[in-house]
């Protein structure tokens, strides 16, 4: 069955998606009676991953290939009111390191309903992705996907965006003439587990005289959250823009920081601090301390990107500096003490490497580079360049892409990703040392 699956992969990347019609992204689109509006449109996209693991991660393989593909479909019908919309990702992998298995999943990212009650106030209900953020390389105001980031993804920007879950909710939205309002009340899954009714607010707003645009946002899920975007246009060919979020507490596990000797003591406990023992005190290594469930606080949790983004148009090409800060990220005392746990066996690798990459725990200062659409050949090939170096442990994250645009349905990519520094560093822990990476995407 294995060999089956990998062969039919093979032959629809090779024969059967090439040869599919070329349409500039033509969506399906007809008319149902005399008001009912219908759409279709998605792609198909085939994807291969090459990696080479370190020495020390070497068990039985030295190296790991993946060969997946993922089908996105997005329907919508619509009249003068009402909207359905509908997206869903079916996926299917197959990997070899060295042994081999596959596995295949489908996940309904979006199905929503949007009624229009008036010209000016939107109701909707269901599942709907929600997206917040103006920087490129990371989003710490993107409240409702922290936990769906992870720094070095070989996805795209846009795919980045596209491809997650969305979340069951229901708000209402107040749209002005330069601003909108949007309220939403957020539901779990399943309520036979820990998760609750969570809320999200977003007020959006141009100021036209300066350019600029500007958003500020509120999330509550346990903990308040407050974040603000800013995206400003400098010159005709420069723009700057800064994300800053503010929260309660960091909101992650944390490991037990009370206690000097590792080796003598230690144990993961739950960011809230229900699940301490009695006369146990955690250092959060910010402004405050948790003790036996009491809490004293101050707002100074922040996580913050601050960017510039020039385009030249005689060039052709873009180019993005962020500074990354987080004061929330772990300290390295606190990534020394995972380490040390995972090392001696109380936690597993893979439990520490969750910690280490949900909710980008281990960014603390960063600086991020990129270079965008450097012709090779007009309008079919370019190149992209991206560094990420931590400026805490001189790690470093280095990434070559071409793209190729064979049409204008059908795009192709490849990245080489290089991870370097300290095997205690964010881009030293990972276990791949160089990765290749390659796509093709059909849009219909």
């Amino acid at each position: 069955m294995r060999v089956l699956v990998t062969s039919l992969f093979i032959l629809l990347a090779l024969f059967v998606v090439p040869s599919l019609p070329d349409k500039a992204h033509a969506a399906l689109r007809t008319t149902v009676g005399e008001d009912i509006k219908l759409e279709l449109k998605g792609s198909a996209n085939i994807r291969g991953e090459a990696s080479r693991m370190r020495e020390r991660a070497r068990t039985t393989r030295n190296n790991m290939f993946r060969l997946y593909n993922v089908l996105v479909l997005n329907g919508r019908a619509s009249t003068e009111r009402h909207t359905f919309t509908a997206q869903i990702r079916p996926y299917m992998a197959t990997q070899w390191d060295p042994a081999s298995n596959h596995y295949s999943t489908m996940k309904i990212d979006e199905l929503y309903w949007e009624w229009r009650m008036l010209d000016d106030i939107t109701v909707t209900a269901g599942r709907k992705q929600i997206v917040n953020g103006v920087a490129l390389g990371y989003n710490p105001t993107d409240f409702l996907s922290h936990d769906k980031q992870v720094t070095g993804s070989n996805l795209t920007d846009t795919e980045r965006r596209q491809e997650r879950l969305g979340d069951n909710l229901f708000g209402v939205s107040k749209f002005f003439e330069t601003s909108a309002l949007q309220a939403y009340a957020l539901f779990p899954n399943s309520f036979t587990t820990n998760e609750h009714v969570r809320a999200l607010a977003m007020f959006a707003h141009r100021l036209q005289s300066l350019q600029s645009d500007y958003t500020l946002s509120a999330h509550w899920d346990d903990r308040l959250q407050l974040g603000i975007n800013v995206a400003a246009t400098l010159s005709h060919s420069l723009t700057g823009y800064l994300e800053l979020a503010l929260a309660q507490d960091r909101g992650r596990k944390i490991v037990d920081t009370g206690k000097t000797d590792m080796r003598n003591f230690s144990g993961m406990y739950p960011g809230d601090g229900t699940a301490l023992p009695p006369g146990v005190v955690l250092d959060r290594r910010v402004t405050y301390k948790w003790e036996k469930n009491s809490k004293a606080y101050e707002l100074d949790n922040y996580d913050g990107v601050v960017g510039l983004k020039y385009t030249s148009e005689d060039l052709g090409i873009s180019i993005n500096v962020e500074y990354w800060r987080s004061n929330t990220a772990y300290s390295e005392r606190e990534v020394d003490n995972i380490l040390d746990l995972a090392y001696q066996g109380r936690i597993s690798a893979s439990e520490a490497e969750q910690l280490f990459y949900a909710n980008n725990n281990t960014k603390r200062d960063k600086l991020f580079f990129r270079i965008s659409e450097i012709p090779i050949i007009d309008d079919v090939l370019s190149l992209d360049q991206t560094f990420i170096y931590g400026l805490n442990d001189s790690s470093l994250f280095l990434r070559t892409s071409v793209n190729w645009d064979i049409s204008d349905s059908s795009t192709a990519l490849l990245n080489i990703n290089h991870f370097t520094g300290d095997r205690r560093s964010e881009f030293g822990m990972v276990p791949q040392e160089w990765q290749v990476y390659t796509s093709y995407k059909y849009h219909f």
